[in-house]
């Protein structure tokens, strides 16, 4: 109706990668996740939304390149 573009983004397995290396991560509790390559730990919450922003934020801008992306 008034001409917004939304892109679907499937979140699942978003939290089983580590955000900064890249390698797979481990569960310690219902609510961290370790890193078993560099060992950091994180809120799965976190490393989820991270890893959308990261994984995703190029595709968006892929398909509308008018898009203007802001990280805060």
């Amino acid at each position: 109706e008034h001409g917004i573009k939304i892109i679907k983004i499937f979140e699942g397995y978003t939290s089983s990668t580590c955000p900064i290396d890249t390698n797979h991560i481990i569960e310690i509790n219902d609510r961290n996740i370790s890193c078993i390559e560099c060992n950091n730990q994180y809120d799965r919450d976190v490393v989820g939304c991270v890893n959308i922003m990261k994984n995703y934020t190029h595709k968006a801008v892929e398909t509308m390149p008018h898009l203007s992306v802001i990280v805060i």
